[in-house]
């Protein structure tokens, strides 16, 4: 089975080089070589995850297949950080060659990566790791939520439609969410188009989780709108999924993030949450140096990965409940928490996206609340009750002050930037407080596993627990840690 391909710079993608292979010259999409010069792939998408793939895989040998026209010496090494590379296999290249791996042999430190050194003019047009083992049945169903943003959505859906006509079975569909119900449902065979209510990102998803449970996937991946990715990770993601041992079949599956305008280096892969603060993993880190691939194959799992690109298996769901289905903010963190389990990384699963200090910049979001249909009230009395939460939590006056002159304008306009004024918190914390009732009615929905019951726990910075079922007051059992929680409501409901 292939593993994943030997993939170049690209262009339209990625035109960094240095991502994919050190030396030679690119040249019609392959890596040409004069006589004399060497190709090395330390590099960030060629490299190979031998200790993930020992760890979470039933994968025992590889195989590296090279498409070479020419002749040389290929040969595969471990790379350690702060050591000389040991060589693991090589071999006298004319034309086509391979190259095998047991894995047991090697020490489970650092990453493979192979080399070539041509004796004659030659290019390598490609290839890839293989593994000869059997496969678990794998279906995913892509969700992409969108709100009013065809420009990005249809570059995306067209590189996915195109990758799935060249597939002679496909193992993957899309579900293309349309919060702002402007997308035209034109894009051919595997690409569904779903009307929905603007219910923001993590309504979105949550809408898409529950069509892709409708069908027989195996998985679902979520994905934003807006990223660059390289339709290789998907087969990337398929092919660990095929492979996974018994004990990790329910793993999920996190994408780095790579920044756009600065397409070496890496945002995150993985994020933790200590209980008040987020932490990206691998924060800022320079791609084109084999270094960070070493840091990236030896992080520990991350608490969560964010939803721009995000798989995991619907016993996820069908266990823990669904993400909550209205606009609220670190969604992704809370779900991660609740239902992501073990989350592998490694270089290589990764997709490009505007950075953190860019995407959070805006001081509005144009989002309508999921809940803006009802006109529900609280009193005095209760939002008194309700005031001694609200000590406890850092709002940022000027922000709120600004923020609610801005919706008395336009009360439909939410910002997914800053804390949530003391109004609308008192106000959505009486909701919590009526639980699963009032959020399913208002939802329409009867099944009970898709609203988890939320309480809130006095700590500052808007900290939550979960508790998947109401006759238990032990969220702990359901949380690794608490988390956070920022949820939009429109002023007019009050």
């Amino acid at each position: 089975m292939l593993l994943y391909n030997i993939t170049f710079a690209d262009d339209k993608i990625c035109g960094e080089d240095g991502l994919y292979c050190h030396g030679g010259e690119r040249r019609d999409g392959c890596v040409f070589l004069k006589s004399g010069e060497k190709a090395t792939f330390d590099t960030y998408f060629n490299s190979f995850s031998h200790t993930k793939y020992k760890k979470y895989t039933k994968v025992k040998n590889v195989v590296l297949k090279l498409d070479i026209e020419g002749r040389g010496a290929t040969s595969v090494y471990l790379y350690k950080l702060n050591a000389t590379p040991q060589i693991i296999a090589s071999t006298q290249a004319d034309g086509p060659c391979e190259l095998q791996i047991d894995l047991s042999t090697v020490e489970n430190d650092g990453f493979l990566y192979f080399t070539f050194d041509a004796a004659a003019d030659s290019m390598i047009r490609g290839g890839g790791w293989f593994a000869d083992v059997e496969i678990n049945p794998v279906k995913i169903g892509v969700v992409i939520c969108t709100y009013r943003r065809e420009e990005y959505l249809r570059r995306n859906i067209a590189n996915l439609s195109e990758y799935i006509r060249s597939l002679s079975d496909s193992f993957f569909d899309v579900f293309v969410i349309d919060n702002g119900r402007t997308v035209e449902d034109n894009f051919g065979e595997g690409i569904f188009v779903i009307p929905n209510d603007n219910t923001g990102g993590s309504g979105g998803f949550t809408r898409g989780i529950k069509e892709v449970l409708k069908g027989d996937y195996t998985h679902f991946l979520l994905m934003d709108d807006d990223i660059v990715f390289d339709v290789n990770t998907l087969q990337r993601i398929y092919a660990m999924l095929c492979v996974l041992c018994d004990e990790y079949k329910d793993a999920s599956v996190g994408g780095a993030m790579l920044i756009l305008d600065r397409p070496y280096l890496q945002e995150e892969i993985g994020a933790m949450w200590d209980g008040i603060d987020i932490k990206s993993v691998n924060k800022r880190l320079d791609a084109r140096k084999p270094q960070t691939v070493y840091l990236n194959e030896t992080l520990e799992e991350p608490d969560y990965n964010a939803w721009f690109f995000m798989c995991m298996p619907v016993s996820a769901p069908k266990k823990y409940g669904y993400p909550l289905p209205f606009f609220v903010r670190c969604d992704d963190v809370e779900y991660g928490l609740r239902a992501g389990g073990n989350i592998i990384n490694m270089s290589g699963i990764s997709v490009w996206h505007e950075g953190f200090d860019v995407k959070y910049s805006a001081e509005m979001v144009d989002r309508l609340s999921y809940l803006s249909k009802g006109n529900y009230r609280i009193g005095r009395k209760q939002e008194a009750e309700i005031g001694e939460f609200l000590n406890c939590w850092d709002i940022l006056e000027n922000d709120v002050s600004r923020m609610e002159g801005e919706l008395s304008q336009k009360p439909e306009l939410l910002s997914s930037r800053y804390y949530i004024p003391a109004s609308l918190l008192a106000f959505y914390m009486a909701l919590l407080h009526k639980y699963n009732e009032f959020l399913l009615a208002a939802n329409g929905e009867k099944d009970q596993s898709y609203i988890p019951l939320i309480t809130y726990n006095v700590e500052p910075r808007a900290s939550t627990h979960c508790i998947l079922d109401p006759s238990t007051d032990r969220p702990n059992e359901v949380y690794r840690k608490v988390t956070p929680l920022l949820v939009s409501l429109p002023v007019s409901m009050l």
